[in-house]
């Protein structure tokens, strides 16, 4: 049953709405709730920990943020916003070219090799349980529209012939595993990876090695 309205804790001010200087805090807030939801898991991780980790009273940070939910709930925004910018810039190539594909997945290797907590959280919440809070997140609903725009430019390149006719349902999982587990893995894995899994060399190699991969996937026989 929900609670009476005057005990609900009212929804923070949108950030349309914020000055420039409560916009500056709402971001470092975000910033210290993807490092700690990345280190000890979005249940784990209290508004406590996330006001500490600001220098801020918990009291003040219900100032920009009403619950966790909210504030995940930004943070994924953020991460899927540029996301769906990169998918919207592969879907207006054409007609679309396998090469011209594989050099956009590069600028999503530096993305996430910037922000490895990122690829993190995606993974959390796309495996997240349908009762979990973090289910409830509404910008996580937004990935149905990377799958989208994906699903179109893989349908257009295969009636094309710019790639083979692969399975598009298999295809976006696959490329989804292949560009988030590394960098959400990688500071766990040192003794697989390495100590600097991020390095421009360690980039490069990635690059590499994706583009090898994914030519034979993709790339028409």
């Amino acid at each position: 049953m929900a609670a009476p309205a005057s005990k609900r804790r009212p929804r923070a001010a949108p950030a349309s709405a914020a000055s420039p200087r409560e916009q500056a805090s709402r971001e470092r807030i975000q910033q210290a709730a993807l490092r700690l939801f990345a280190l000890r898991g979005y249940e784990a991780a209290s508004l406590q920990m996330i006001a500490d980790e600001v220098g801020l009273h918990k009291s003040t940070l219900f100032h920009h943020y009403g619950s966790k939910l909210e504030i995940v709930d930004d943070v994924l925004t953020g991460i899927i916003e540029h996301i769906l910018g990169w998918v919207g810039a592969v879907k207006a190539q054409d007609p679309p070219e396998l090469g011209a594909f594989l050099s956009a997945i590069d600028e999503l290797v530096d993305y996430f090799a910037d922000r490895p907590e990122a690829a993190r959280l995606l993974v959390v919440c796309m495996t997240a349980p349908q009762d979990s809070e973090l289910s409830r997140a509404g910008s996580a609903e937004r990935v149905i529209e990377f799958y989208a725009g994906l699903s179109t430019w893989l349908d257009r390149a295969r009636k094309t012939g710019a790639i083979a006719k692969v399975s598009i349902r298999q295809t976006i999982p696959n490329l989804m595993g292949l560009m988030l587990m590394y960098p959400a893995t990688a500071m766990d894995l040192a003794a697989l990876v390495g100590e600097e899994p991020f390095s421009a060399r360690a980039r490069q190699v990635r690059k590499r090695e994706l583009s090898a991969m994914l030519r034979g996937l993709l790339e028409p026989k």
